[in-house]
């Protein structure tokens, strides 16, 4: 049997922090959900590699957002709380692989005109899958945040930017994840970090929409 507190699962001390919490990570949700319906209209329309890996991206951090979410609003009973700690696994799951697919996805085109190190960043061995899959989504997340800054010195796109900021605060809000974890309490820093990674979503989306909407200017332009 699962020992349930080596996952350093804690129910929040507020239950009104929790809710927040919940909320916030299903406002997360949808937005990925947004975000990777816009790239799916996007793939079918142009073939593109990159908006594939974007649809994959997204669709798996609504999953990880949506199970998250459920997990901390129904934090109700003693059948509930026996399922938060599997919910709670997945969720960093989905989450770590949305994140590989959003940070590659532009590594793979920054990459491809020159060669650069991998980055790798030392982290507190954690024995627990939870543990991993976050420190793993915050790697991902500071990596690709890295190689979106060094694509915006060659290119000085402002879209960069967007994308450079919205990853940052994804990348940011992990890591407060990590030590709301690793330094109890930590109930109102993980408010924080999914505030954080909400708004890294909707960044994210910023210029996705833009993109979208100059391709179908240039369309009606050529009609």
């Amino acid at each position: 049997m699962y020992e349930y507190a080596s996952l350093r699962l804690r129910l929040p001390e507020s239950s009104i922090l929790g809710l927040m919490e919940g909320l916030l990570e299903i406002v997360g949700a949808s937005i990925g959900f947004s975000v990777g319906y816009i790239a799916l209209k996007g793939y079918r329309e142009t073939g593109s590699s990159t908006l594939l890996r974007l649809t994959f991206a997204f669709f798996l951090l609504f999953l990880g957002f949506s199970i998250s979410g459920l997990a901390r609003i129904s934090q109700v009973g003693p059948t509930t709380v026996q399922m938060i700690p599997t919910l709670v696994v997945a969720a960093a799951a989905f989450q770590m692989m949305g994140y590989f697919f959003l940070a590659f996805s532009h590594m793979i085109g920054v990459r491809a005109s020159r060669t650069m190190p991998m980055l790798f960043i030392p982290f507190i061995p954690m024995l627990t899958l939870d543990a991993v899959f976050k420190v793993l989504s915050t790697y991902f997340l500071f990596y690709g945040l890295l190689e979106t800054i060094i694509a915006y010195m060659r290119t000085r796109k402002p879209a960069t930017v967007a994308i450079a900021s919205g990853l940052g605060m994804l990348a940011f809000g992990e890591l407060m994840r990590i030590s709301a974890f690793l330094y109890p309490p930590g109930d109102i820093l993980l408010v924080v970090s999914v505030g954080m990674r909400v708004f890294g979503l909707v960044t994210l989306l910023i210029p996705v929409l833009k993109f979208f909407a100059y391709q179908d200017v240039r369309r009606i332009a050529n009609v």
